[in-house]
């Protein structure tokens, strides 16, 4: 479970900074719904992680709301 530190909302731009595990790598993935498929948001990447990391991403546009989930990624 990753610890969300911080999100924040600027215009169109949505932040979400985290505790990550150094050398990790994290992607961020996005929904409608909490029910509905999550896939991943271009360019919402994190490799080589440090122990806090920001990532800073376009949200969609027109949606009441959005789910956001940062997913590890095992190699």
């Amino acid at each position: 479970v990753l610890e969300v530190l911080d999100s924040s909302l600027d215009g169109d731009q949505f932040s979400i900074t985290f505790v990550a595990e150094v050398g990790g790598s994290y992607k961020v993935t996005q929904a409608a719904s909490l029910d509905g498929t999550f896939v991943d948001v271009p360019g919402a990447v994190v490799t080589e992680a440090e122990a806090q990391e920001t990532v800073t991403f376009t949200v969609p546009v027109g949606a009441d709301a959005y789910f956001f989930r940062i997913v590890e990624v095992v190699e």
